[in-house]
């Protein structure tokens, strides 16, 4: 059995998926943070976005959530994470991943609750290699689980 009780990190991507005529919030770290703190989890959510206007509408959900900000980052240069959905004859629709998102660069937080008991990660945000990956490797240096 689990002990929920344990404090935990979730690292990695925060994004907006873009169908052109509407925006939805995703990414799978930020989906795990946002259920896990409804069931009560404790964790912090460790991501980047951009000084936007998708980086906004993601803290302001977050403020609605009311989960804890501490661990994403905002960053004056570079966008929140978008994803273009492209319409596609055979699929349905397709993903255009672009590159240098806010998410490809995570610092590692200024203030971290100890201990990390277990830490969760996406595979977007390690796509290149510094900050991200080096924060991540930190994350798991000093995570116990």
């Amino acid at each position: 059995m689990h002990d929920f009780k344990r404090f935990g990190a979730i690292f990695g991507e925060c994004l907006v998926d873009d169908f052109g005529d509407s925006q939805r919030l995703g990414g799978a770290p930020f989906n795990v943070a946002r259920h896990l703190h409804g069931l009560g989890v404790p964790a912090i959510f460790i991501s980047q976005v951009g000084d936007d206007i998708n980086g906004r509408n993601i803290l302001d959900h977050m403020r609605q959530w009311q989960m804890p900000l501490s661990g994403v980052a905002v960053s004056k240069t570079l966008p929140t994470g978008r994803v273009e959905v492209l319409p596609d004859p055979i699929e349905g629709h397709r993903f255009e991943i672009l590159p240098h998102q806010a998410y490809d660069y995570i610092p590692f937080p200024e203030k971290l609750p100890e201990p990390v008991s277990w830490l969760y990660h996406g595979s977007l945000a390690l796509r290149e290699f510094g900050t991200s990956r080096q924060t991540l490797q930190t994350l798991a240096s000093i995570s116990k689980g």
